[in-house]
This record gives structure tokens, C-alpha cells and sequence, in this order.
């Protein structure tokens, strides 16, 4: 009976992983048969302004739920589930409302972030934050009832209407086209999965039950006290880059840079993200029935790295020829960037989908001290780079200060599981 019960488990993961990741492989396809031509429609500059609109947003998106999202699905029974969910939606109003009282000092942010273009487009800015930030809500809640269906169905949803409204607006010289594209289909692909989920998947949103929302805010106080911190501070850590090299180097190079980044990242990082997805509630579940999970961190680590070394060693020697020909010239610089970065993806592979760890076993007050520590190695980084005004240098220090996070995260993260182990 347990045998059989494992089997069902593993074909479950078996299943749900494939769908997660062929629904990434599809939204990977639609950005990379897209570039080509974006590339040919905007400038290095036009992709540096997106990329500084976007790190800001990524910052809003965090604080919108106060990361109560990954808490929805510990809980029981779905009634505590549903006072989490509410408790994340309370917080998403709140603080798109206090966003909407900062739009009269646009200009002013934008200047100091020596982009006054930018001022005429952070409007969008709490419309991009409540459109992602309801998204995670929703994402955590499908993920608790497996409907990875739903959740494929957005990831491929968001990148399709993102590249064709994107391709639509460069084609008629729209201002901006990056820009209002980006906000107009995180709203749209929000809708898709509300309409064809199943009434019995959807939370109630409306009426809160303020009970059990404020026994959930309770409950679940590590989320905003230290969870929150710490995935601002990673927000920061990932757009810190941006902020320092737009007044240094300048938009272009920021373009570059940003390019650079979804070029080599995006493909791991949605990938692991969807296996992230399925680890956690089936290693929470592990851990609930006191279940061995170390052997299992073992073994992925070294199938990752069989994996993807010998990959990364072999597009080292092919990146100058795929950038030219996926971005067309004038992009050289990506391709040097993306060459420095590969080891610490290669890292980041094999970390992604353990990033719950911290959240299971109620660390996330050690998970804030390390997301700080990886702060400071990277405004040294950053520092160094700048003050030698060398953006490859730069490059060269950001990537090894990611690599030395990386391979402390991993320590950590095996002395959790080895003391969860000795005492299950």
C-alpha cells in the first residue's frame, strides 16, 4: 500500500512538473522567436527604460502582498487558507492606494534616478503592481489545489500578449511601446485564469471574514516580519545593478545589461520557479510526515550540475554567434555579459527550487541575514566596478558575488535538512 502510494505521488510530480515546464518551454519559445524583431524596433535605450520601469515595479509587486502569498498554502483546511488569501488581497488594496497618493512626485523620482523620460510613465506603476501582485495571490492559491493547469495557462498567456502587443506598438512608433505593452497584458493574462477556473478552485474574495483575517495575519506574522525584509532586499539586490549603471554608464548600457540578464536568467529561473512550485507542497507535505527530503536535495544537485556544466561550457563558445544573430548587431556587449554570468546561473539552477526550505521549517529570520549578506557582496561588487568606471569588470565582480552567495545559500540550506533529519 505505501509502495503504491509512492508511485502515485511521484507520477503526480511526474505530471505536474511536465505541464509547469512545458507551459515555461512555450513562454521561453514566444520571447526568444520575439526578440529578433524587437531588437530591430526599439533601441538599447528604449529596453534600458523598460528595464528601470520594471526593476521599480518589481519592488511595488513585493510590498503589494506583503509576501503573505507564500503562506496560503500551509495552512489545513481552506477556511485558514482563505483568511491568508484575504489577508494578502487586504494588504494588495492598501498599499496600491498609497501608491496612487505618490504619482504627484513622479518627476522628482525620476530625476534622481537620472531618467526624467520616465516621469510620464510611473502612472502605470500601481496598475503593473496590483495586476502581479494579485497574480501571486492567485498563483499560491491554485498551487495549494494543483491546479497547475491554471497556473500554465498564465505563464503562457502573459509573455504571448506581452510580445504581440509589444510588436503591434513598435510596428506603429508608439512612445513607450515596451512600457504600456508590459502593464496592459500583466492585466489582461490576470483574467484569463479567473474566468476558466472551476468554482470550486476560486477563493471567495468578498466578504472578508475579518476573524479569520486577522487570525491569519497573526498566525502567520513571520511572512511580513521577516519574509517580506528579505524579498525586498533580494528585490533591491536584483535591481540594484540597474540603479547604479543608468547614472554611470547611461540607458544603452543599461539596455544592454537588462538584456544580458533575461537573455541568460529568465529561461533558469522560470524553469526552476515551476519546480520550485511543485517541491513545496510536496517536501512541505515530506516534512508534515517526518519524511527523509536530504537525500533527495543530494541527488538534484548532482544531476543539476552534470546537466548544465557541460550546456553552459558549450554556449560560452557559441554566444557571440547566437546574440548577433537573436538581437542583430550593436549587441555585442549582451553576449560578453552573459559569458561572465554563467557559472553563478549554473549555481542558481541548482538552488531555485529549494528556496521554500527557509519557509518549512520557519527560518526566515536567518533567510533576512543571508539575503543581507548578499547585499553587501554586491554593492562591493558594484563599487568597485564603478569607481573603475569598467562595466565588464562590474560584470566580472557581480557574478562572482553571486557565486559565493550561492554556494553559502547551499551550506545552509543542507544543514537545515541534516538537523531535520537527526531529529525527525
Amino acid at each position: 500500500m505505501k509502495q503504491s502510494l509512492r508511485n502515485i505521488l511521484r507520477g503526480e510530480l511526474v505530471r505536474n512538473s511536465a505541464k509547469l515546464l512545458s507551459a515555461n518551454v512555450a513562454a521561453q519559445a514566444i520571447g526568444l522567436l520575439v526578440y529578433p524583431l524587437l531588437t530591430r524596433l526599439f533601441s538599447q535605450a528604449d529596453f534600458g527604460l523598460l528595464s528601470l520601469f520594471l526593476s521599480i515595479g518589481g519592488v511595488l509587486v513585493i510590498l503589494s502582498t506583503a509576501d503573505y502569498q507564500f503562506a496560503v498554502p500551509l495552512p489545513e483546511n481552506d477556511k485558514q487558507a482563505k483568511g491568508v488569501f484575504q489577508t494578502g488581497l487586504a494588504v494588495l488594496l492598501a498599499v496600491t492606494a498609497f501608491e496612487c497618493l505618490l504619482l504627484p512626485f513622479s518627476q522628482p523620482i525620476a530625476n534622481a534616478l537620472h531618467a526624467p523620460d520616465l516621469a510620464r510613465y510611473l502612472w502605470l506603476l500601481p496598475l503593473y503592481a496590483a495586476a502581479l501582485g494579485g497574480w501571486q495571490l492567485f498563483n499560491y492559491w491554485f498551487t495549494r489545489h494543483r491546479q497547475f493547469g491554471l497556473v500554465s495557462a498564465y505563464q503562457v498567456a502573459l509573455p504571448l500578449l506581452a510580445a504581440g502587443l509589444k510588436l503591434l506598438s513598435g510596428v506603429m512608433h508608439v512612445p513607450a511601446g515596451l512600457i504600456y505593452s508590459t502593464v496592459v497584458a500583466s492585466l489582461v493574462a490576470l483574467l484569463l485564469p479567473l474566468f476558466v477556473a472551476k468554482p470550486e478552485v476560486k477563493p471567495r474574495l468578498l466578504p472578508f471574514d475579518r476573524q479569520n483575517l486577522l487570525l491569519s495575519a497573526r498566525r502567520y506574522a513571520n511572512f511580513p516580519l521577516y519574509s517580506l525584509p528579505r524579498s525586498l532586499l533580494n528585490a533591491v539586490n536584483g535591481n540594484l545593478a540597474i540603479w547604479m549603471i543608468v547614472p554611470v554608464f547611461g540607458l544603452s548600457v543599461n539596455g544592454c545589461w537588462a538584456m544580458a540578464m533575461t537573455l541568460a536568467f529568465t529561461p533558469i529561473g522560470i524553469v526552476m520557479n515551476s519546480l520550485y512550485q511543485v517541491f513545496f507542497p510536496r517536501y512541505a507535505m515530506h516534512v508534515q510526515q517526518k519524511r527523509a527530503v536530504l537525500p533527495r536535495f543530494r541527488r538534484w544537485a548532482l544531476l543539476v550540475l552534470c546537466a548544465v556544466v557541460p550546456c553552459f561550457v558549450v554556449l560560452a563558445f557559441l554566444l557571440p554567434w547566437l546574440v548577433r544573430l537573436l538581437l542583430g548587431e550593436g549587441w555585442e556587449l549582451t553576449a560578453d555579459m552573459i559569458r561572465l554570468f554563467l557559472p553563478w546561473f549554473a549555481l542558481l539552477a541548482v538552488i531555485l527550487p529549494w528556496e521554500f526550505l527557509p519557509d518549512v521549517f520557519g527560518q526566515q529570520k536567518y533567510n533576512l541575514y543571508l539575503e543581507g549578506l548578499k547585499f553587501l557582496l554586491r554593492v562591493a561588487a558594484l563599487a568597485v566596478g564603478i569607481r573603475q568606471k569598467d562595466i565588464m569588470l562590474l560584470t566580472l565582480l557581480y557574478s562572482a558575488a553571486g557565486c559565493l552567495s550561492a554556494l553559502i545559500q547551499w551550506g545552509w540550506y543542507g544543514h537545515l535538512l541534516r538537523r531535520y533529519e537527526h531529529n525527525r
